[in-house]
């Protein structure tokens, strides 16, 4: 394994899900912020915005269940409401009950079904305040997504569990680079997180060009 890749796994930990063990890292001090990370990612996804997200943050950010270093069950019904039941799940066992969010591509859905459990009151594992939540890059209209031709094969086909150990390798980075596009969305997140966004991603586009 990738020597940067060993150094964020050992600073995390996992706690049981329904039987499976999920990867989570929490760190940082002051407000709670859930980072939920995109489809086929993980939460070294996050790796550019760590430093400066956790020194105004008390961060957690888990590795969705068949994704990162969770486990992968084969015979598993995925979809959006089991990975919004996991997110909630986490912070029950961590005794969360505030956060803010901040969610990439798929990890918008996600973000749109706590949304949803907050306002009509129809929590699985504990109510959650959502203090606010940051969109990146991702849909907000399900109804108007269209997975990508390299999403389809990844989730659809053998090619998905070939390609699972690349996860955060350098082959990896290229093939897939960080989005970063990003859009507020209610309620109107701290500065802190739209600044500390913008600035992890410049500095990974940065690293990215200076690589090429």
């Amino acid at each position: 394994m990738d020597a940067e890749l060993e150094r964020w796994k050992s600073g995390g930990q996992y706690f049981d899900y329904l039987g499976f063990d999920i990867f989570y890292r929490k760190q940082g001090s002051g407000p709670y912020l859930l980072l939920i990370h995109g489809y086929p990612f993980n939460t070294w996804d996050w790796a550019p915005l760590w430093d400066t997200l956790t020194e105004r943050f008390t961060v957690v950010a888990p590795d969705m269940l068949g994704m990162g270093f969770s486990d992968k069950p084969v015979a598993y019904e995925y979809s959006v409401h089991d990975h919004a039941d996991m997110h909630e799940a986490l912070l029950a066992h961590l005794g969360i009950g505030s956060a803010h969010i901040l969610a990439h591509d798929i990890g918008d859905s996600v973000g749109q079904e706590l949304l949803a459990r907050n306002q009509f009151g129809q929590p699985v594992y504990g109510a959650l305040k959502i203090e606010s939540i940051t969109w990146l890059n991702g849909g907000l209209f399900n109804e108007a997504y269209t997975p990508r031709l390299m999403q389809k094969v990844l989730s659809r086909t053998p090619l998905g569990d070939m390609l699972s150990p690349l996860q955060g390798s350098p082959l990896s980075k290229r093939i897939t680079p960080i989005t970063p596009s990003s859009s507020p969305a209610w309620p109107i997140p701290p500065r802190d997180i739209i600044a500390a966004t913008a600035t992890g991603f410049s500095s990974s586009t940065k690293r990215k060009v200076s690589a090429s």
